[in-house]
């Protein structure tokens, strides 16, 4: 997170009413990663979060807060005294890559909780609507992980 705040420039982005049409729904991406080296440095956390924190300097608005805009449209807000950190989780599972490969990565193969929000965007306990989280699954005996993110699709077409 260092050095995060020196490229963040305040700003706000007033959605259009087709843009506010799918403001609910949230687009999910999960990734598998082998990890065929079985090396124990592997995706190390503390890269990861350096990975993600540098990319969000090239995406800030991923960082804002949606508040209520002009006539009641919806707006993203970036304030850098008032970042909307994403939500990073990790956690741990019981099943090993190589089973996820040979289940061709269905679905029902996948450990449980690799989505830590559901298909519609709501707050969290604080009130928050989050616009990125990360779940980080480290799969048994270092095989892997899975990584997933999540975007509230408010976000994706967010330009008016």
């Amino acid at each position: 997170m260092e050095g995060l705040f020196d490229f963040i420039e305040p700003g706000e982005v007033v959605l259009s009413s087709q843009d506010a049409m799918f403001s609910y729904a949230n687009h999910p991406l999960v990734h598998f990663y082998e990890n065929k080296g079985l090396g124990s440095s592997f995706m190390p956390s503390n890269m990861l979060q350096a990975s993600l924190y540098s990319a969000l300097k090239e995406f800030p608005l991923l960082l804002g807060h949606v508040r209520d805009g002009p006539g009641g449209q919806a707006k993203v807000v970036v304030d850098k005294h008032d970042l909307n950190l994403p939500e990073f989780v990790e956690s741990e599972s019981s099943i090993h890559f190589q089973s996820l490969k040979d289940a061709q990565f269905e679905w029902s193969a996948w450990p449980r909780g690799v989505a830590t929000v559901g298909p519609i965007t709501t707050p969290n306990k604080h009130g928050t609507v989050k616009l990125l989280n990360v779940h980080v699954v480290r799969l048994r005996d270092n095989s892997g992980l899975v990584l997933f993110c999540n975007i509230p699709h408010i976000i994706l077409d967010g330009f008016g």
